[in-house]
Protein backbone atom coordinates (compact mmCIF):
# COMPACT_ATOMS: atom_id res chain seq x y z
CA UNK A 1 0.00 0.00 0.00
CA UNK A 2 2.70 2.34 0.49
CA UNK A 3 4.12 1.78 -2.38
CA UNK A 4 1.00 2.48 -4.10
CA UNK A 5 0.32 5.56 -2.43
CA UNK A 6 3.76 6.89 -3.36
CA UNK A 7 2.40 8.01 -6.93
CA UNK A 8 -0.51 9.20 -5.40
CA UNK A 9 0.04 11.32 -2.57
CA UNK A 10 2.78 13.19 -1.14
CA UNK A 11 5.26 12.10 1.60
CA UNK A 12 3.38 13.46 4.37
CA UNK A 13 -0.22 12.50 3.56
CA UNK A 14 1.19 8.69 2.85
CA UNK A 15 2.60 8.71 6.41
CA UNK A 16 -0.70 9.87 7.76
CA UNK A 17 -2.41 7.49 5.61
CA UNK A 18 -0.53 4.57 6.67
CA UNK A 19 -0.36 5.67 10.53
CA UNK A 20 -4.37 5.82 10.31
CA UNK A 21 -4.44 2.53 8.28
CA UNK A 22 -2.50 0.88 11.33
CA UNK A 23 -4.87 2.11 14.02
CA UNK A 24 -7.20 0.51 11.82
CA UNK A 25 -5.85 -2.68 11.62
CA UNK A 26 -4.89 -2.52 15.09
CA UNK A 27 -8.58 -2.46 15.95
CA UNK A 28 -10.19 -4.67 14.04
CA UNK A 29 -7.30 -7.16 14.73
CA UNK A 30 -7.76 -9.31 11.38
CA UNK A 31 -6.24 -9.37 8.20
CA UNK A 32 -7.52 -6.70 6.17
CA UNK A 33 -8.81 -8.22 3.55
CA UNK A 34 -11.21 -10.23 5.48
CA UNK A 35 -12.66 -6.99 6.67
CA UNK A 36 -16.95 -6.25 6.98
CA UNK A 37 -18.40 -3.15 7.19
CA UNK A 38 -19.50 -3.95 10.48
CA UNK A 39 -15.49 -3.86 10.88
CA UNK A 40 -15.64 -0.19 9.50
CA UNK A 41 -18.82 0.60 11.13
CA UNK A 42 -17.47 -0.29 14.48
CA UNK A 43 -13.92 1.55 13.85
CA UNK A 44 -15.91 4.67 12.81
CA UNK A 45 -18.09 4.36 15.98
CA UNK A 46 -15.09 3.98 18.47
CA UNK A 47 -13.15 7.16 17.01
CA UNK A 48 -16.17 9.25 17.47
CA UNK A 49 -18.09 7.85 20.75
CA UNK A 50 -15.10 5.94 22.36
CA UNK A 51 -12.04 8.65 21.08
CA UNK A 52 -13.95 11.48 20.93
CA UNK A 53 -12.65 12.46 17.79
CA UNK A 54 -13.80 15.34 15.01
CA UNK A 55 -15.87 14.98 12.51
CA UNK A 56 -12.88 16.06 10.45
CA UNK A 57 -10.44 13.93 12.03
CA UNK A 58 -13.23 10.69 11.36
CA UNK A 59 -13.52 12.54 7.74
CA UNK A 60 -9.89 11.76 7.14
CA UNK A 61 -9.99 7.99 8.84
CA UNK A 62 -12.85 7.29 6.04
CA UNK A 63 -10.80 8.94 3.20
CA UNK A 64 -7.93 6.64 4.07
CA UNK A 65 -10.05 3.55 4.25
CA UNK A 66 -12.02 4.56 0.91
CA UNK A 67 -8.33 5.05 -0.82
CA UNK A 68 -7.23 1.59 0.63
CA UNK A 69 -10.70 -0.75 -0.35
CA UNK A 70 -12.12 1.12 -3.34
CA UNK A 71 -8.49 2.20 -5.37
CA UNK A 72 -5.84 -0.49 -3.72
CA UNK A 73 -8.26 -3.75 -2.81
CA UNK A 74 -10.53 -2.71 -5.71
CA UNK A 75 -13.23 -3.83 -3.13
CA UNK A 76 -15.31 -0.92 -3.49
CA UNK A 77 -18.83 -2.18 -1.56
CA UNK A 78 -17.30 -1.98 1.72
CA UNK A 79 -16.83 1.89 1.96
CA UNK A 80 -18.85 3.16 -0.64
CA UNK A 81 -21.66 3.48 1.11
CA UNK A 82 -20.59 5.15 4.12
CA UNK A 83 -21.41 9.13 3.92
CA UNK A 84 -18.55 10.64 3.21
CA UNK A 85 -19.52 14.50 5.29
CA UNK A 86 -16.84 17.14 5.67
CA UNK A 87 -17.61 19.57 7.97
CA UNK A 88 -18.01 22.94 6.67
CA UNK A 89 -14.90 24.86 7.88
CA UNK A 90 -14.96 27.53 10.56
CA UNK A 91 -13.60 30.86 9.62
CA UNK A 92 -10.81 31.71 10.84
CA UNK A 93 -10.64 33.80 14.58
CA UNK A 94 -8.39 36.85 12.97
CA UNK A 95 -6.81 39.04 15.63
CA UNK A 96 -7.09 42.54 15.63
CA UNK A 97 -3.73 44.58 15.41
CA UNK A 98 -3.73 45.84 18.84
CA UNK A 99 -4.11 42.21 20.12
CA UNK A 100 -1.02 41.04 17.69
CA UNK A 101 0.75 43.92 19.47
CA UNK A 102 -0.24 42.80 22.67
CA UNK A 103 1.49 39.32 22.85
CA UNK A 104 4.64 40.97 21.14
CA UNK A 105 4.83 43.64 23.96
CA UNK A 106 4.88 39.96 26.68
CA UNK A 107 7.84 38.01 24.36
CA UNK A 108 10.82 37.44 26.42
CA UNK A 109 12.73 37.07 23.56
CA UNK A 110 13.54 38.46 19.87
CA UNK A 111 12.83 35.06 18.42
CA UNK A 112 9.66 35.20 20.51
CA UNK A 113 8.10 38.86 18.92
CA UNK A 114 9.18 37.55 15.62
CA UNK A 115 7.89 34.07 15.81
CA UNK A 116 4.50 35.96 16.46
CA UNK A 117 4.91 39.21 14.25
CA UNK A 118 5.95 36.94 11.07
CA UNK A 119 2.37 34.60 11.40
CA UNK A 120 0.49 37.73 11.88
CA UNK A 121 1.93 39.79 9.35
CA UNK A 122 2.12 36.45 6.63
CA UNK A 123 -0.70 34.61 7.83
CA UNK A 124 1.34 31.31 7.08
CA UNK A 125 1.00 27.80 8.56
CA UNK A 126 3.47 27.13 11.60
CA UNK A 127 4.94 24.52 9.77
CA UNK A 128 6.19 26.79 6.89
CA UNK A 129 7.05 29.16 9.37
CA UNK A 130 9.05 26.57 11.32
CA UNK A 131 11.15 25.45 7.84
CA UNK A 132 11.99 29.18 7.28
CA UNK A 133 15.49 29.38 6.57
CA UNK A 134 17.95 32.39 6.96
CA UNK A 135 18.04 32.10 2.85
CA UNK A 136 14.60 32.13 2.56
CA UNK A 137 14.19 35.71 3.73
CA UNK A 138 15.62 38.42 1.53
CA UNK A 139 15.14 42.30 3.05
CA UNK A 140 14.46 45.30 0.43
CA UNK A 141 13.30 48.92 0.74
CA UNK A 142 9.33 47.80 1.00
CA UNK A 143 10.72 44.96 4.13
CA UNK A 144 10.84 41.64 3.35
CA UNK A 145 9.98 38.71 1.28
CA UNK A 146 10.18 34.90 2.23
CA UNK A 147 10.19 32.37 -0.10
CA UNK A 148 8.08 29.00 1.41
CA UNK A 149 9.57 26.38 -0.33
CA UNK A 150 8.00 23.71 1.82
CA UNK A 151 4.41 25.66 1.58
CA UNK A 152 1.31 22.95 1.67
CA UNK A 153 0.69 24.19 -1.89
CA UNK A 154 3.44 25.14 -3.79
CA UNK A 155 6.69 27.23 -3.41
CA UNK A 156 4.94 30.53 -2.26
CA UNK A 157 7.17 33.83 -2.07
CA UNK A 158 5.36 36.56 0.18
CA UNK A 159 5.58 40.48 0.99
CA UNK A 160 6.41 41.25 4.79
CA UNK A 161 6.20 44.53 6.17
CA UNK A 162 4.69 45.25 9.43
CA UNK A 163 7.17 42.36 10.79
CA UNK A 164 9.82 43.07 9.48
CA UNK A 165 11.26 45.24 12.27
CA UNK A 166 11.23 41.92 14.93
CA UNK A 167 12.59 39.83 12.53
CA UNK A 168 15.74 41.91 12.08
CA UNK A 169 16.29 42.36 15.51
CA UNK A 170 15.92 38.56 15.75
CA UNK A 171 18.65 37.89 12.92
Amino acid sequence: YNKFLSNRVSGYTRKTYLQELKKFCLFVKKPLNTVTREDIEDFLFHLKDKQHLNNLTIFNYQLVLLSFYRDFLKTPELIEEFVFKKTPSKLPIILTNEEVLKMIQVCDSFRDKAIISILADAGIRRNELLSLRIKDVQFDKFGAIITLPYSKTNVRRIRLISSVPDLQNWI
